[in-house]
């Protein structure tokens, strides 16, 4: 684990874990789509696995440390991890590491959407 990653769930007050909704490990979208309200950048900034094991890692330790189970202290969808916000998360290429670590680290379930891609997509490319 990263001393400074762990250090900044320390400074965090208890809500912010308990109640923590949203844990992107992406930021940004190449899609572009045109019926998107977050005006989303077409620069992506993402976790690399070990930052993603690591970031995951120290917020589990944080909790456990507390006594506080993730994401469970909210009325809306509890112990649901959401990992996307304004960006298409199924071009994240370690997916299906984060589910992995959410579920088995941090106790969580996540919820994933998809718009697709259009035919002419670079991400189709990945996928």
């Amino acid at each position: 684990m990263n001393s400074k990653t762990i250090q900044t769930f320390a400074d965090l007050p208890d809500e912010a874990i308990s109640r923590l909704q949203y844990l992107q490990p992406q930021q940004g979208c190449l899609n572009r789509c045109s019926f998107c309200s977050q005006g989303a950048g077409s620069t992506v900034w993402q976790l690399s696995m070990n930052q993603l094991t690591w970031t995951i890692d120290s917020l589990s330790t944080e909790a456990a440390r507390r006594g506080l189970k993730v994401g469970h202290d909210r009325s809306h969808k509890p112990g649901v991890l959401f990992p996307y916000l304004d960006n298409d998360i199924f071009s994240y290429r370690y997916l299906d590491h984060y589910i992995d670590l959410a579920f088995r680290k941090l106790g969580c379930r996540t919820r994933l959407v998809s718009v697709g891609f259009a035919e002419k997509s670079p991400i189709r490319e990945i996928h």
